[in-house]
């Protein structure tokens, strides 16, 4: 009995062309075991009418100029009237926080209050 490598197993398993049985392909060349080799495409494109071609569908065309509709640019001006806004409510409300009881120390990392 005749061994073989484990990357020919590797190889046969995978189904893809060689050099010499690809017709052409744009993307891929599977070997079928019934039709020989066959051409596919990556994901968001199909394959042509000459069973060799790889052209973008339709959906991707249209979501491509559908994104670009969509992009918004904002100020950089206005994120930083918005952050300044936060700090600045987020500082009043730690002082109403602090300054609500009058007598308040700090034992470590708890707050004791005396009333």
């Amino acid at each position: 009995m005749a061994q073989t490598s484990a990357r020919s197993k590797v190889e046969n398993l995978e189904g893809l062309c060689t050099p010499e049985n690809d017709p052409g392909c744009d993307h891929i060349c599977v070997m079928n075991p019934l039709y020989g080799a066959l051409c596919n495409c990556h994901f968001g494109y199909k394959l042509y009418e000459d069973k060799k071609t790889c052209v973008l569908t339709r959906e991707i065309l249209e979501a491509g100029e559908r994104e670009l509709e969509e992009n918004y640019a904002v100020p950089v001006a206005i994120i930083c009237l918005v952050g300044a806004l936060v700090i600045f409510i987020m500082s009043a409300v730690t002082w109403y926080c602090v300054t609500r009881t009058p007598e308040t120390s700090h034992n470590g990392s708890v707050i004791v209050s005396y009333y």
